[in-house]
Formats: structure tokens, C-alpha cells, sequence
């Protein structure tokens, strides 16, 4: 951090999708993705803890990796020449598998530990609700709730750009 110019921010995210707001829309996912959590822990009876913010935190790495690919593949498809409507489907198509996938079998891998009674694993149960039910919630966010940030910057721009163009 102590290399970079004076008000130029270092973010590896800006990197990758190389737009403030894009990189914002990413970031937008993942606070909604809380109501997941909280939906998880009042429906599995447990009050939020440490081990349940911990758990947000790799939460929040998940759904930022889910988000960039799809922000990526967005970008790949505007590259390619296609509208904004037709490359937010595609994207979204060609991601809904790998991110459904993906979201399920880890909800999987945590179900038995979700339902657990022992007291040594009575500890990592507010890591699997946390997880488990977060995943859930962004799983769907992020293909419903990120096409529409995108699809409401790139009207955006366009509002910009006519207001520029006629000055």
C-alpha cells in the first residue's frame, strides 16, 4: 500500500474488472448476502457469534469470486460485440451451472454438520449456518441482483455520455 500514488486506490478487484462502479457492483453482493446469514440463524435457532461473523468474512470471499467471474464474463461478452441486455444473458447463462454447482455441493458438504448435536461440533455449527444459508441467498443474488446493477450502470454511462455529448 505504501507504493501507490496519492489517491489512487489499491484495489486487486479494480484490477479485474477494471471499472470503480463495476468494482462496486461486485462489493454491492456481498452486505445483501447477510440477510442469508441472519435468515440462517434464526431459522436453525443459533444468535449470531464470533464464529459466524468469521465465517461472513470467508463468506464474503465466495461471493466476491462468484461476482467477479460473472462481471468478467459480462465484459467478455461486451467485448464480443453484443448489447448490454444480450451479453448480461449470456453471462448469466454461462454461469448459472458453474455458480449453482458450486453453491449446492458446498451447501451439501455442510448439511451434516448443520444438523450436528454433538458438543465438539456444536462450535462449527454457527460456521455451517453462516456459510451454508449465506451461500444460499448469494447464489441467487448474484445472478438476479448483479446483472441489474450492471444493466443500471451501463444506463448510467448512457445517461452521462448524452449529457456530455450535448454540452
Amino acid at each position: 500500500l505504501g507504493d501507490r500514488p496519492e489517491g489512487q486506490p489499491d484495489l486487486s478487484l479494480h484490477a479485474t474488472v477494471r471499472s470503480h462502479l463495476q468494482s462496486l457492483a461486485v462489493l454491492a453482493v456481498v452486505p445483501v448476502s447477510l440477510a442469508g446469514v441472519v435468515f440462517g440463524h434464526l431459522v436453525m435457532g443459533h444468535a449470531l457469534s464470533l464464529l459466524s461473523v468469521t465465517a461472513f468474512i470467508a463468506l464474503a470471499g465466495i461471493v466476491v469470486n462468484g461476482s467477479i467471474v460473472l462481471v468478467s464474463s459480462y465484459n467478455d461478452e461486451r467485448r464480443a460485440g453484443k448489447g448490454v441486455d444480450e451479453a448480461l444473458v449470456a453471462a448469466g447463462q454461462s454461469r448459472i451451472g458453474a455458480n449453482a454447482l458450486t453453491s449446492i455441493t458446498t451447501i451439501a458438504g455442510l448439511m451434516p454438520l448443520l444438523f450436528e448435536r454433538s458438543v465438539p461440533a456444536r462450535t462449527l455449527v454457527p460456521i455451517a449456518i453462516t456459510i451454508s444459508f449465506g451461500l444460499a441467498a448469494s447464489m441467487l443474488l448474484v445472478l438476479v441482483m448483479l446483472p441489474a446493477i450492471l444493466r443500471s450502470i451501463e444506463d448510467l454511462r448512457r445517461l452521462t455520455d448524452r449529457r456530455g455529448g450535448g454540452s
